[in-house]
């Protein structure tokens, strides 16, 4: 789903312009404030430095007083290392009725020679997102070639965006170099100041002073093109750092939103509501009824009929995003999406909601924004949602989510990218209510392996594992056989298993129906290794955990963090081992003592004990109860994960009789 917006697409014009808006080298100095090209060990780390970046949005009225703008962008950037190859292919997004014109791109090289591209270097691509199959959406990609450390490369370009329903642009002051200079401005038409009409700008995760205003122009034969400029400079911005599990750009990078907001989100939501809420309506698809009579039978339980009808989406209903004219912002009626048997997430949520409906239910869509784009910004008044789903309410007021996107997840649970996310639900009447979706805990997505190993006197080990995933695990691994082959599908087990386990073989896989929807599954197998235990003398040193925990220390290295680290849902891992052994052949030595370690945001623990003379006992948990490791919790973080490794490390000694 697109981020919703009201534009049809009617195809694309281009236009290659002659590269006359081309700065000397000088000017680019000048603005970034410096007298001569920075030398490369200034920015070795970044692999480049932005000279000079200048943003001119322009809000304009067209014949019949509708909205556009047009956006001119102008970049002229150092290259000094392969850190920055990325930005050497370019990708300008398409969609809509956008034109895209007086485009100027160039490398001019160390020696001063200049390579300009031209119109054959650029490319039109079919735009190809994450499950996206069916997409009108383009893109032209070109890359700079030619390019030598120490080369300069300049690009600039104009688009005009018709879009009826968006009216908003976002400076990105930050990007993944540091940048000298960069400046924006917006040009509004007066008239929007003159009848109040909420013009307004939010700065996210930085202060930024107040716009200069550059210029003010009236026009004397139309009222509607007198206009006033607003702009800002600014320099020496830091690069948005590249660390593991960062937030999303829009939860913690610089950038600033613009745009004319609506006056309250029941504005944009009856309009919103006006183009898709028929398809809601059970009366207005017939059908509709019959057809989730023939779903739920004589069912009467509320919980079971949600679960019959959901359920049914899940298992007959394919999931393909569809971004062609109007449908990557407005979903299919009822009656389509049932003869196709396939939709995108709207599609996925109108059925939902309209079949529950029909049976007296009360159901509504829900807007989301996914965790991997960032929070939603209630004073932001604009769209800033990227996926649909349902939401049910019984009589007795038990809520439940409805996210059929998926072909795995249960009435109960959500998929750890939208929970506990802020949402938006769109209400009969037009208005629209937010609300946060039911966060996940620890105990919820859980990996659970209760563990049997036999120890020989030679070193060699057989064994068993139960291992049960629930939550969040469970989907994750659902999902991963959801189109797999019987052949397939054991391999794919067999590869998971073998990656958590410590050098054994493993066979006699044995596993629940991954195609059920259901809260846990559980996978069984057996394990061998004729020569596990490090042998001195008489003494065995064993390592009872086959299963090592991935604490990705390695990823943390670093000894300081700038942003926090990200998680999508809380975590749990369980082990439970029992080490038995012939009395007769080998008896108990020593083992490593007990590690309890308890953080604010989690818990490592591992305990031993004796049960017999021929047997001991092994437990580990590693919890994790957050989302969020804030930078001041960083070095405990890191002890956190030391932790794991050591349980990982832990063994027990055996002497030979």
């Amino acid at each position: 789903m697109r981020v919703l917006k009201y534009i049809p697409v009617l195809g694309l014009i281009f236009l290659f312009g002659c590269g006359g808006g081309a700065l000397s080298v000088e000017e680019m100095l000048e603005h970034a404030g410096i007298s001569n090209i920075p030398p490369a060990e200034e920015y070795e780390e970044y692999g480049a430095v932005i000279l000079y970046e200048d943003t001119h949005t322009q809000f304009q009225l067209d014949g019949n007083w509708e909205i556009y703008r047009t956006q001119k962008y102008h970049i002229a950037f150092v290259y000094y290392n392969d850190k920055a190859e990325d930005l050497l292919t370019q990708s300008i997004y398409l969609d809509g009725d956008r034109t895209l014109s007086n485009f100027m791109a160039r490398t001019i090289r160390p020696d001063g020679t200049v390579q300009e591209l031209t119109e054959d270097d650029l490319i039109r691509t079919q735009l190809k997102e994450e499950f996206v199959e069916f997409s009108d959406d383009e893109s032209v990609k070109f890359t700079f070639s030619g390019v030598s450390p120490g080369s300069i490369i300049e690009l600039s370009y104009e688009i005009t965006i018709f879009d009826s329903f968006n009216y908003s642009d976002v400076w990105y002051v930050q990007q993944s170099v540091p940048k000298l200079y960069t400046k924006y401005a917006v040009q509004i038409p007066t008239i929007f100041i003159r009848n109040k009409i909420n013009w307004n700008y939010n700065t996210m995760n930085f202060e930024l002073a107040r716009p200069q205003v550059l210029e003010d122009i009236v026009n004397k034969t139309s009222r509607k093109d007198d206009n006033k400029t607003y702009f800002w400079e600014l320099r020496n911005i830091e690069p948005f750092e590249y660390e593991p599990n960062r937030p999303p750009y829009d939860d913690a990078a610089k950038y600033v939103v613009l745009g004319i907001q609506r006056e309250s989100w029941n504005v944009l939501s009856e309009s919103y509501w006006k183009r898709i809420g028929h398809n809601f309506d059970p009366e207005k698809n017939p059908g509709v009824k019959e057809l989730a009579k023939s779903i739920v039978g004589d069912e009467t339980d509320e919980t079971e009929i949600i679960r019959k009808l959901y359920n049914y989406t899940q298992k007959n209903f394919r999931y393909v995003a569809i971004n062609i004219d109007e449908s990557g912002y407005y979903p299919n009626s009822p009656n389509e999406i049932v003869t196709k048997k396939y939709g995108d997430c709207k599609d996925m949520s109108v059925l939902n909601v309209v079949l529950l409906k029909s049976l007296g239910l009360d159901a509504r869509p829900v807007l989301v924004k996914t965790k991997g784009a960032g929070k939603v910004y209630p004073h932001i008044r604009e769209f800033q949602f990227n996926h649909m789903i349902a939401r049910v309410v019984t009589s007795d007021e038990k809520i439940y989510y409805l996210d059929a996107v998926g072909s795995s997840c249960p009435i109960d649970e959500l998929y750890s990218s939208v929970e506990g996310t802020t949402a938006l639900i769109l209400n009969e009447d037009g208005t629209s209510t937010f609300t946060e979706l039911p966060k996940s805990k620890s105990r919820d997505n859980k990996l659970a392996r209760s563990t049997v190993i036999k120890v020989s006197p030679d070193g060699s080990i057989t064994g068993h594992t139960k291992m049960v995933l629930t939550g969040n695990e469970n989907l994750s691994f659902r999902s991963s056989l959801k189109d797999a082959t019987k052949s397939d599908m054991e391999d794919v087990i067999e590869s998971y298993v073998n990656a958590n386990t410590a050098d054994v073989e493993v066979f006699n896989i044995t596993y629940d129906d991954p195609s059920e929807i259901k809260n846990d599954i559980t996978v069984e197998f057996d394990f061998k290794n004729s020569n596990y235990a490090m042998k001195s003398n008489n003494l065995l040193m064993i390592n009872p955990f086959i299963f090592q925990i991935d604490s990705d220390l390695d990823r943390y290295r670093d000894e300081d963090r700038i942003y926090p680290i990200m998680f999508y849902a809380p975590h749990e891992t369980f082990d439970e081992i029992k080490i038995e052994f012939s009395g007769d052949e080998l008896e108990f030595a020593s083992m490593d003592k007990s590690l309890v370690r308890k953080y604010e945001f989690g818990k490592v623990s591992c305990y031993s004990r004796q049960d017999s003379d021929n047997s001991v006992n092994f437990e580990r948990r590693v919890v994790r109860e957050v989302t969020k490791i804030y930078p001041e919790e960083y070095q405990t973080y890191r002890e956190y994960l030391k932790n794991i490794n050591q349980t990982n490390r832990m063994n027990l000694a055996l002497n030979a009789k």
